[in-house]
């Protein structure tokens, strides 16, 4: 039985459901999770805080005396600090941990949960003194700057005394947007919920294709201004259901992005690239703009091949794209942009991250990239996996929709489909995450 202080902490204007205080909260009853909520402070107990992802995002002093004074009423309580959401952490956040620090909290009872995969990597990326520089913390020993990192704590052999206790700070990888999305679509709560789809997979099956693609992205960003940009020039965006960032004009194209296209032969024409596209003609700030959570009707039932460009923090830099790929052949994101084509029983491809089947199929997952016999080349760097999924994406383009219905709607496939959404619904991440806290 897991013990957990019955209280959400978290910066404000955050959605519980989307924590992993939430998480639990909403899935313990239906799914026997085995954890007990307890308002005794006196006795071992995990507590959750959402810190924050953002660089303006900071836990108010009433929030961290609030929460001080339960994690010390016992020696064995733990402080989970929440990042699940995101990958990323900024400033506030290693501010806030080296206050714990300074207020008493011991390293070792204190544990980040992030979504970012491996945990190791989130260590490397972000427990450094480089990030400490960044982040401009202050210590007995005066401000972590750029001089005093190379010519103090280097040149004598001392690390600065947060970075010592940082290495005693466990990281925890939890795949948190699977449940995170199954409670927004109503599958987690312990109550019924209005929109909770059919319990059986009934609704899986073949589909008739009027379209080759579904490529819907709200937001730019590195990664997906370069699909973008491939889709706009081959013309493939009428063989698809179709957006780009219907939140407005898209001014941020610059060296990084026309450095890209040049690599890949695409003209850069800013105008034509930074222009909004919108699906169904509605705007994202409409009121009637789809939930982007959801995949809309007519993309469920007539796309054959939905598209997902995952990003991730490390990703989005644009001289990562040009890296030797091992860098990231172990870091992974997902968010509902994968979760929903599970959810809806939909075939998927993945661009931009090209290992990120192979983790899918270690986490019970099938993928269907393979099943498409399009040209592939080792990929050695990152831009590799670029040129094979713009071969993907063109060989696909050139197939007829009945040639598409053969592969996609085959018993086998409508069989995998289901098998994605059952994956999905049995919340594995939430538990194995359970396991893990409850060592």
């Amino acid at each position: 039985m897991l013990p957990i202080f019955d209280q959400f902490f978290a910066t404000p204007e955050t959605i519980q459901h989307k924590t992993s205080y939430g998480h639990i909260k909403a899935c313990n009853e239906r799914f026997n999770l085995n954890c007990e909520f307890t308002e005794n402070r006196y006795e071992p107990c995990s507590v959750f805080l959402y810190a924050g992802n953002r660089v303006d995002e900071f836990v108010s002093d009433e929030l961290f005396i609030k929460v001080l004074d339960i994690i010390l009423g016992h020696k064995d309580s733990i402080l989970y600090l929440d990042t699940i959401i995101e990958d990323f952490i900024h400033p506030p956040f290693i501010q806030i941990l080296d206050k714990f620090f300074k207020a008493g909290v011991l390293p070792e009872n204190i544990k980040v949960i992030t979504s970012y995969n491996p945990a190791k990597a989130f260590r490397t990326r972000f427990f450094n003194e480089r990030f400490l520089v960044h982040c401009d913390i202050v210590s007995p020993e005066g401000t972590y700057n750029v001089k005093n990192i190379k010519n103090k704590f280097r040149k004598i052999g001392q690390t600065p005394e947060l970075l010592n206790k940082l290495k005693d700070v466990d990281i925890i990888s939890y795949n948190g947007f699977s449940t995170s999305y199954l409670i927004h679509k109503g599958e987690g709560l312990n109550h019924h919920h209005e929109e909770l789809r059919a319990t059986d997979e009934s609704d899986v099956g073949p589909r008739e294709f009027k379209k080759h693609f579904s490529l819907l992205q709200k937001n730019s960003r590195y990664l997906r201004k370069i699909f973008h940009a491939y889709f706009i020039t081959k013309g493939y965006d009428k063989l698809s259901h179709y957006s780009w960032h219907n939140i407005g004009v898209d001014n941020e194209w610059g060296r990084k992005e026309e450095k890209a296209c040049k690599m890949f032969n695409i003209p850069f024409d800013v105008v034509k690239l930074s222009k909004p596209i919108w699906f169904d003609n509605v705007e994202a700030t409409d009121q009637t703009a789809p939930d982007e959570w959801s995949v809309p009707d007519i993309v469920e039932k007539d796309t054959a091949v939905p598209i997902v460009v995952e990003t991730c923090n490390t990703r989005d830099e644009g001289d990562s794209l040009f890296s030797e790929s091992f860098h990231h052949r172990e870091h992974y994101f997902l968010s509902e942009k994968t979760y929903k084509n599970f959810y809806y029983g939909l075939p998927f491809i993945h661009l931009g991250m090209p290992f990120i089947d192979m983790h899918l199929k270690n986490l019970g997952y099938f993928t269907f990239r393979h099943h498409f016999d399009a040209k592939r080349i080792p990929v050695i760097k990152n831009t590799d996996g670029l040129v094979n999924d713009f071969a993907l994406i063109d060989f696909i383009a050139n197939m007829s929709l009945d040639e598409l219905s053969s592969i996609l709607n085959a018993p086998q496939r409508v069989a995998e489909y289901k098998h994605n959404r059952k994956m999905l619904r049995r919340l594995l991440p939430l538990k194995n995450l359970i396991n893990e806290l409850d060592k």
